[in-house]
């Protein structure tokens, strides 16, 4: 019994040493930099020195040799990659354009499998409580969500209208980046907090030659004015991918 678990001891200790070893040569990448090819290539070094490690049936050289295997192949892959354009769009994927001029992009968002909930989570993790004063919006190939901001002396977003007269003088702090219209449909718990009736919305939509069914995602903006974004994005300048 305690010639196993040494022999357990000694082979976790071995599989550490050459996956330390390796991921030094591997070269340096921040978690945040990541992306999913290399999050693949985390899972299968794992599972090959987890198993090395406590499965005795195993040698030790063939346990070695799997993980250097996996480490040639990493690097002639990424070799291939450096040279090949469409290998390194394969195993990196492209940055997507979701947000332009304010706009929300629905079909790139889908591409990324990003809801509306999660961009707007993640654009008030940043700051953001209102798209429209977002000029671009790029996914990137490790999934985060870069920005390039609106001059602030342009004015407002060019889809957001004023919604309290007094502006953010009037507007009740907690409903700054409350949605008011997700997917269609309005939002009657956030319309009660922020005492507006559904008639107003839907005369407010009229006059705007808007529909319910034509909205993506309406929400308050911290300046008390009503961001809205249409899922038709009329948008012939902006990349769709």
């Amino acid at each position: 019994m305690k010639a196993e678990l040494l022999n357990i001891i000694l082979r976790t200790f071995i599989a550490l040493g050459v996956l330390l070893f390796l991921t030094r040569i591997m070269g340096r990448r921040s978690v945040a930099q990541l992306t999913l090819y290399d999050y693949v290539l985390g899972f299968v070094f794992g599972n090959i020195g987890a198993t090395f490690a406590v499965d005795k049936s195993i040698p030790v050289i063939d346990g070695v040799v799997s993980l250097l295997t996996c480490t040639v192949w990493m690097f002639a892959i990424n070799f291939i990659a450096l040279r090949n354009m469409p290998v390194r769009k394969f195993i990196e994927n492209e940055p997507v354009m979701i947000i332009y001029d304010g706009c929300i992009l629905e079909e790139n968002l889908r591409k990324n499998y990003y809801t509306v909930d999660s961009l707007l989570e993640v654009l008030r993790e940043q700051g953001v409580f209102d798209p429209g004063m977002i000029r671009v919006g790029i996914v990137e190939s490790d999934g985060k969500l870069s920005l390039i901001k609106k001059q602030e002396d342009k004015g407002e977003g060019s889809n957001s209208y004023q919604l309290y007269p007094e502006g953010i003088n009037n507007l009740p702090v907690h409903l700054a980046g409350q949605e008011i219209i997700v997917d269609g449909e309005i939002v009657e718990q956030t319309l009660q907090h922020a005492g507006i009736n559904r008639e107003w919305i839907l005369d407010n939509l009229k006059m705007r030659d808007l529909k319910l069914k034509d909205i993506t995602v309406a929400l308050i903006t911290p300046e008390g004015r009503l961001y809205v974004d249409k899922r038709a994005d009329n948008l012939p300048s902006a990349p769709r991918s």
